[in-house]
């Protein structure tokens, strides 16, 4: 019997994945030229799917890098003069502003408790911050930076580049890419797919700004620029050797998900995370880590356990592999991924075990 992996990522494979990976094996994808023609036809299809998933505005770029850490690269190296604010409610918003630092910059923060949000009627920004960087979902807390919150910060500095990380909340979130500017995710999350390809998506203003900074001598050398990145995307094609074989497959998962629906996914996923909270919140010895309803995950449940060493070899013998949180919280909390290739009956079956035990063995 198969494992069900609730891991944050790389996660469950996307229930379809076996299927297309064969074709692709038949069809000798893995060894395709990167700048032949067929390579670029597999390019431009996987932004077609995107463009169409995402509803992306027409003058939105769709990248395609090895890892979202080399996104974080381009967006500091090609966005940042010398200030952006970082609002970090967890480990992957730290990461950026910390490699921001290592880079050079000096980014400021505002920092929540790890499971809580933001007051964002008290705080204000420099009114010049050129970036504004947002963790739409972060994972290991489980929490979510709210759509309206987004859409505040646009109304107040209309003139910052707004970016996001998306990497665990896409395909589900409902994002409006008007008013956002840049975003990235890796492939292994929400869209289950093995890791090796991320995305970075950038609008026509990143550019400008992009331009701005190589032209003033601040961004070195025209292969770290975004500006050739676009040209070369323009034509289908990658600076570096591009994962062909993770870009066919991504194309292919995107296209039975534009298929199946977005708003079908979301009924989905709605379902399934009201099913674990609704456990959470009557459970006898678990317990919602995100007390505040309005910002808890639907694709990154964290869980508030206490032996989690318990639950994890329990979850195991039943065939369903889980993860710990990082840093502090790892010995009392784990984590639920809800993506699109997690069905409902697997999470009926994981409520039902969950609710079987009412009290860990110490």
């Amino acid at each position: 019997m198969y494992n069900t992996f609730l891991t944050p990522g790389p996660s469950q494979l996307y229930f379809t994945f076996d299927f297309h990976l064969k074709q692709a094996l038949s069809e000798r994808i893995p060894s395709i030229s990167p700048d032949g023609r067929k390579f670029k036809n597999i390019y431009q299809v996987l932004k077609n799917n995107l463009r169409t998933l995402l509803k992306l505005p027409d003058d939105y770029h769709i990248l395609l890098l090895p890892s979202v850490h080399v996104a974080k690269e381009y967006a500091i190296r090609n966005l940042i003069v010398k200030e952006s604010f970082h609002f970090i409610n967890g480990p992957y918003g730290a990461a950026f502003f910390d490699l921001s630092v290592v880079m050079g910059k000096k980014p400021l923060r505002m920092i929540a408790l790890e499971g809580t949000g933001f007051d964002m009627e008290s705080q204000k920004l420099p009114e010049n911050i050129g970036l504004i960087a947002i963790t739409h979902n972060e994972t290991f807390t489980g929490t979510q930076f709210p759509v309206s919150d987004i859409h505040t910060m646009r109304e107040k500095y209309s003139d910052a580049l707004i970016i996001l990380d998306v990497s665990s909340s896409l395909p589900f979130a409902n994002l409006d890419f008007n008013i956002i500017d840049c975003a990235w995710f890796s492939v292994h999350h929400g869209f289950g797919l093995p890791a090796g390809l991320a995305v970075l998506l950038v609008n026509e203003k990143c550019l400008i700004k992009s331009k701005h900074l190589h032209n003033k001598g601040l961004v070195q050398g025209k292969y770290l620029s975004l500006d050739y990145l676009t040209r070369l995307e323009e034509h289908n094609l990658t600076p570096e050797t591009p994962n062909v074989l993770g870009v066919y497959l991504l194309s292919k998962v995107i296209e039975d998900m534009l298929y199946k629906g977005t708003d079908q996914i979301r009924r989905e996923t709605e379902y399934k995370a009201a099913l674990m909270y609704h456990l959470l919140e009557t459970h006898r010895s678990l317990l919602p880590f995100v007390n505040e309803r309005a910002i808890r995950s639907k694709t990154t449940i964290v869980v508030e356990a206490g032996n989690v060493s318990f639950w994890k070899e329990y979850l195991k013998k039943q065939h369903f592999i889980i993860e710990t949180v990082k840093g502090k919280l790892e010995k009392s909390h784990f984590l639920i991924a809800n993506y699109p290739t997690h069905s409902k009956e697997s999470f009926e079956k994981l409520s039902d075990l969950l609710q079987a035990v009412e009290k860990p063995v110490s």
